[in-house]
C-alpha cells in the first residue's frame, strides 16, 4: 500500500513539474517580441503580394507597451507594410505619399474592425500612425480594441478594408486561446528588462 501511495504521489508530481515545465519563462521584452515573432505561436498574420509588399498584423501584449498586462482592458495589434525590407510608404510617388499618410493618419477607424467567429463585426476603439520617414523597415499602424464582446469566442478575424494601396481587403485569424497563453505567461513573469 505505501508503495502504491508512494508511487502515486510521484506520479502526480512528475506530471504537474511537467506541465510547468512547458510554460515559457520570458523575461525581457526582445524575449517577448521573439514569443510573439515565432509563427508557432500564432500571434503573427502575414500577406505577401506578387509587387513583393508585406502586410503583418501581429498582437502586441500590454507589457510590451509598458502597460500591466493583468489591469489592461485592451487588446494592441501592430500592423506592418514593407516592401523589400524598407517602409511601403518612402517609395510611393509623391501624391500617392501624401494621400496614404492622411489615411493612415485619419481614416483607418473605419477601414478596420474585428469579427467574431460567431457574430456581428465589432468596431475598432482606436489606431495610431507614427511617421518615421523612411527609417525603420515598415510602416506601422497601432490598432487597439477592446475585447470583452470576445468573451465567448474562440477565434476571431481582423479585416481591413482597402484603403488605397490596391492591396483588396485582408483578413488575418486569430485564435484567443493563443493569446491567453501569451498573457498567461507574461502574468506569471516579471519582465525584468528593456532588452
Amino acid at each position: 500500500m505505501r508503495f502504491w501511495s508512494s508511487f502515486i504521489l510521484s506520479v502526480i508530481l512528475a506530471c504537474a513539474l511537467a506541465a510547468g515545465g512547458c510554460r515559457q519563462h520570458i523575461k525581457t521584452k526582445s524575449g517577448v517580441r521573439e514569443y510573439i515573432s515565432n509563427r508557432s505561436n500564432r500571434l503573427v498574420g502575414e500577406k505577401e503580394f506578387p509587387d513583393g509588399t508585406i502586410v503583418k498584423l501581429h498582437y502586441l501584449p500590454s507589457a510590451l507597451l509598458g502597460i500591466d498586462n493583468k489591469s489592461s482592458d485592451r487588446y494592441y495589434f501592430l500592423l506592418s507594410f514593407s516592401r523589400e525590407g524598407r517602409e511601403l510608404l518612402s517609395q510611393l510617388d509623391g501624391d500617392s505619399y501624401s494621400e496614404m499618410v492622411t489615411t493612415l493618419s485619419f481614416k483607418m477607424l473605419s477601414l478596420i474592425y474585428v469579427i467574431p467567429d460567431r457574430g456581428k463585426a465589432i468596431s475598432i476603439d482606436d489606431c495610431l500612425f507614427q511617421q518615421t520617414f523612411g527609417m525603420t523597415g515598415a510602416n506601422e499602424l497601432l490598432v487597439v480594441f477592446n475585447p470583452s464582446s470576445l468573451r465567448n469566442v474562440s477565434r476571431f478575424q481582423m479585416k481591413i478594408k482597402e484603403f488605397g494601396l490596391m492591396l483588396g481587403d485582408m483578413n488575418f485569424e486569430f485564435d484567443q486561446r493563443d493569446i491567453n497563453e501569451l498573457n498567461d505567461i507574461l502574468d506569471n513573469n516579471l519582465i525584468i528588462s528593456d532588452q
